[in-house]
């Protein structure tokens, strides 16, 4: 296996690859998608005068759709904090009326938590951009040989078309490589930090039956072992963070 580099968590890359890796003969052509259901498309030849149009048009429509993904990437990420701050705050006043004493440590955990979600977050996204500027380096220099190729006659036109497709059937399958392995690098602690969800989901099952019993002490003290798994969670996300920083 190739030396860990670029790993892709969200599926951001995998989906855009794909759209690259999908490409065959007849789409580097620039078919023109139209008329009734179940015609098939209508595909302007390729040909030597207009293969490096074609390639040209394929490398931008990918670049266009990353750069696309990647700004909905961050403003979903910058939703997703706004959402959690609110429910951090709502928590918050919760924990003030029932364990005031330990307002402070929770607050301080739910910033770590938040910080450390920021960095996976960056470090995820400067590895999707640096994937996606490396794919783009590649793609110009494999255009400029496969044009030079082609309009010198050592190339047909069509080999040229399924060089291309190989280079991006490359890429994805190296995107897939990189994936599974730190999907399996990182399923054990993913199967630890299920269990302490598991243990969290009985643990407030048990607040709940406390504040009806008007159980103060009980609320405090579970509201207390609650907090110790929530530094488990964070442990658990800077694990991730020191695993995805080796790809």
């Amino acid at each position: 296996m190739k030396t860990k580099r670029n790993v892709l968590i969200l599926t951001i890359i995998l989906a855009m690859v794909l759209a690259m890796g999908t490409v065959n003969a007849g789409e580097v052509e620039g078919d023109i998608r139209g008329g009734a259901k179940g015609e098939r498309p209508v595909r302007e030849p390729l040909t030597i005068e207009n293969f490096e149009e074609k390639i040209n048009e394929r490398i931008e429509g990918y670049d266009v759709r990353m750069n696309e993904r990647l700004t909905n990437l961050t403003q979903q990420h910058l939703e997703r904090v706004e959402k959690v701050t609110a429910r951090q705050a709502k928590s918050i006043g919760f924990i003030t009326e029932w364990a005031p004493e330990l307002v402070g440590a929770y607050q301080a955990n739910f910033d770590e938590h938040i910080l450390v979600h920021g960095i996976l977050f960056s470090t995820n996204y400067s590895k999707h951009e640096e994937y996606h500027n490396e794919t783009m380096i590649g793609l110009e220099a494999l255009k400029v040989e496969l044009v030079l190729a082609v309009e010198e006659g050592t190339m047909a036109v069509k080999e040229g078309a399924e060089a291309f497709k190989a280079y991006t059937v490359g890429r994805r399958d190296e995107y897939v490589e990189l994936k599974e392995a730190y999907r399996a690098e990182i399923e054990p602690l993913n199967a630890e930090n299920e269990a302490s969800n598991l243990i969290v989901k009985g643990l407030r099952e048990e607040i709940k039956v406390a504040i009806e019993a008007g159980d103060t002490e009980t609320v405090s003290e579970t509201l207390a072992e609650i907090l110790t798994y929530k530094g488990i969670h964070n442990d658990y996300d800077y694990a991730k963070l020191a695993i995805l920083e080796t790809y």
